[in-house]
C-alpha cells in the first residue's frame, strides 16, 4: 500500500508540473504573439501618422524662404493665405478657418478669381504643424479648388516662434 501511495504522489507530481510546463508555455506562446501584435500596431500607426500631411516634402516653404521672397518685388512674391486665426504675415491675406462652412463659402467665390498657377502659400500658426488642422484642411480645399502651386509655410511650433521672434516682417 505504500508503493501505491508513492506511485500516485509522483504521478500526481508529474503531472502537475508538465501542466506548469504547458500552462508556461502556452503563456510565453501568447505574449509573443501579442507583443508582435503591439509592434505592428506601433509600426502602422507610425506609417499612418507619415501619411497624414497631404503635402509633400518639396511643398514645404521654410520661414526664411518666404521672408527672402517677400523682399523681392514683381512676380517673385508668391500669394500667402492666412487659414488661422493668428497675425497676418507681411502681404498675407485673412481667410480664416475654411472649417466654417461660412469661411468656405467665402473663399470658394474669393478664390475664382485667383490664379490658381501662381505660387500660394499657405499658412496658420496656431499650433504645431503636426496638430493642427486647420492648415491640412485648407491645403486639401486649395487642392479641390483646382491650386497647382501650392506650398505650405513650414511652422514647426508656432507662428510667433517661428516668425515673428525671428523679426520677419508682419502686416502692418
Amino acid at each position: 500500500m505504500k508503493f501505491v501511495l508513492k506511485f500516485d504522489l509522483k504521478c500526481e507530481v508529474h503531472v502537475t508540473i508538465s501542466f506548469i510546463f504547458a500552462i508556461q508555455n502556452f503563456m510565453v506562446m501568447i505574449l509573443k504573439k501579442y507583443i508582435l501584435l503591439v509592434l505592428s500596431i506601433l509600426m502602422l500607426g507610425t506609417v499612418l501618422e507619415a501619411q497624414q500631411d497631404p503635402w509633400t516634402k518639396s511643398q514645404l516653404i521654410t520661414p526664411d524662404a518666404l521672408a527672402q521672397k517677400l523682399k523681392s518685388t514683381g512676380k517673385d512674391v508668391p500669394v500667402i493665405l492666412n487659414f488661422g486665426v493668428e497675425r497676418n504675415i507681411k502681404n498675407a491675406i485673412e481667410i480664416g478657418l475654411v472649417s466654417s462652412p461660412k469661411v468656405a463659402e467665402k473663399f470658394k467665390a474669393d478664390a475664382a478669381k485667383m490664379d490658381k498657377k501662381k505660387e500660394t502659400v499657405i499658412y496658420c500658426g496656431c499650433c504645431t504643424m503636426e496638430n493642427c488642422p486647420n492648415v491640412r484642411n485648407s491645403f486639401n480645399k486649395l487642392k479641390e479648388l483646382g491650386f497647382t502651386n501650392i506650398k505650405v509655410l513650414n511652422i514647426p511650433t508656432d507662428l510667433n516662434v517661428d516668425w515673428i521672434e525671428k523679426g520677419y516682417p508682419m502686416k502692418q
